[in-house]
């Protein structure tokens, strides 16, 4: 068994396998989301709402600058700061808005930009938000007043700022299993709160002004691709459908074997 251990301390060691489980780990972990998408997102019965943006929305636009551009799949809607187009949805007791997102630039003169945000009425006291904060993504989310001990707001950031230009995928979920943010598919922050969105939520945006309203917050300059906002949370306790988990550790045992660490006959003499 000693000798077993060895050779196969020694098969990880080596490049070949290094660079198996580099190009391999992110299936490794149940809570990766699977990004990049094969196709665009197909609705189901848990879809609230479902955005190609190929050169139309069930929105509303709003503002100087609403248009469309080449995006993930097909064509993305374009904003500029200003520019917004909502949707009148409510709150979700449990939920997850994902989508693909660019910034054009990361120069907002102070203001604090925003994909994405819901909020009781047009752009006043935000329910939702995923944006920028201080230069670094963030997303969060309000409970109601009093519901959650120590505030009323669930927040998570990443520590990686993002780079203007760049298409980034992002994915927040909350509810009865708790809070989580991912980009890229990597769970970047999560936390135990298992609280509902406030329920008196009446307006989802993407973008918005170009100045910060009453508790809310300001547009951005560039695009989103593929939006999709579910009653459920997605993405942390169930693999996602068409990911590698559990296909890696048959690779690994496939290679070994290949390079001869595990063989039958080694097997042999250790039963004999």
């Amino acid at each position: 068994m000693p000798q077993i251990i060895q050779k196969l301390s020694s098969a990880f060691k080596s490049a070949a396998v290094q660079a198996l489980l580099l190009s391999t780990s992110c299936y490794l972990n149940a809570t990766t989301v699977n990004v990049p998408q094969s196709g665009p997102y197909v609705a189901d019965t848990h879809t609230v709402l479902l955005e190609h943006f190929d050169a139309s929305t069930s929105g509303t636009p709003t503002g100087p600058s609403v248009g469309y551009r080449s995006g993930i799949y097909g064509q993305a809607i374009s904003l500029t700061i200003g520019s917004w187009v909502s949707w009148n949805m409510g709150g979700l007791a449990q939920g997850t808005v994902e989508f693909w997102g660019l910034m054009d630039t990361l120069d907002y003169s102070g203001l604090q930009p925003n994909f994405i945000q819901a909020s009781y009425w047009p752009f006043l006291a935000d329910t939702f938000t995923t944006g920028l904060f201080n230069g670094v993504p963030t997303t969060s989310y309000h409970t109601g007043f009093g519901y959650r001990p120590g505030g009323d707001w669930v927040e998570g950031s990443s520590d990686q700022p993002i780079t203007a230009g760049t298409w980034n995928h992002f994915a927040t979920t909350w509810g009865s299993d708790g809070f989580h943010f991912f980009i890229n598919g990597i769970l970047v922050f999560e936390s135990s709160d298992p609280y509902a969105q406030n329920g008196s939520t009446g307006i989802w945006a993407i973008g918005g002004p170009n100045y910060h309203p009453y508790a809310s917050g300001a547009g951005f300059t560039g695009a989103i691709d593929e939006l999709r906002i579910s009653n459920i949370q997605r993405y942390f306790s169930n693999v996602p459908e068409g990911s590698l988990q559990g296909v890696f550790p048959i690779m690994v045992v496939g290679l070994l074997l290949a390079r001869g660490f595990i063989s039958r006959k080694n097997k042999r003499q250790t039963t004999d």
